[in-house]
């Protein structure tokens, strides 16, 4: 028989945003699927924390350094209607996000550590997954968005904030650990294979997200660069 392993959510108080990515609490589920038809028991209830509105808000105060918005050139993507400008654009937040400079120059804060979206049935790596993504994820968040959050999410999100999820596929080198109740944890920190990425522009799009999705570049067989991006370099 697989074994079911079940989603150990790892958060610090807020970092739960979502833009319709992470919440599968609404799925539904096949009568012949090998995992139980209710959510809730994929989720090991241990790692459930209900913190109070006073906890948060000691957070938010003993952490007003929430590091550096985007660089100024990143923040207002171009419309569609000007292709050489938006080919300039992509070219420069594709860099921007393959160097991970939101984390290694802007300090921005992050969830605590990878996490899956879902339960995985079997071997990992050979199994079958049934998150939301079909890998692990961390999230970073601008210090807009984080202060959106401290705010209680009132009003909008400023143009110009960014939310940039880290993706890696589910393999041996996620380290993943379980207990005996099949509750996974990835203690370790592993280098992003591919992102997703947000930027809030009300102008950008109909939801008001630039919504994008880049890979890792290849040393060993190198793609151009227009088909490892998207939005991509217009051709």
């Amino acid at each position: 028989m697989l074994n079911l392993y079940k989603l150990l959510i790892t958060v610090v108080f807020l970092f739960i945003f979502s833009l319709g990515c992470d919440n599968n609490n609404n799925a539904t589920i096949p009568d012949d699927s090998p995992i139980p038809p209710n959510p809730q028991d994929w989720v090991c209830p241990s790692s459930v924390v209900n913190l109070s509105q006073c906890k948060i808000d000691s957070w938010c105060a003993a952490n007003e350094d929430r590091g550096e918005p985007a660089p100024p050139g990143l923040r207002n993507p171009p419309p569609l209607s000007d292709l050489a400008m938006k080919n300039m654009f992509d070219a420069q937040y594709q860099e921007f996000v393959r160097d991970r400079r939101y984390a290694n120059e802007l300090d921005w804060n992050r969830d605590l550590n990878w996490r899956m979206t879902g339960p995985y049935l079997g071997a990992f790596g050979f199994g079958e997954f049934f998150g939301v993504h079909s890998s692990a994820v961390r999230i970073y968040y601008s210090p807009e968005v984080i202060k959106w959050l401290c705010d209680g999410r009132v009003g909008e999100i400023p143009d110009g904030a960014m939310i940039i999820k880290e993706q890696h596929p589910i393999n041996e080198s996620l380290g993943i650990i379980t207990d005996e109740d099949g509750c996974m944890e990835i203690p370790v920190s592993v280098t992003p294979t591919s992102w997703t990425t947000y930027i809030k522009n009300n102008s950008a799009s109909f939801d008001g997200w630039y919504q994008g999705s880049v890979r890792a570049a290849s040393t060993e067989n190198p793609e151009p660069l227009w088909e490892i991006g998207n939005p991509p370099q217009a051709v």
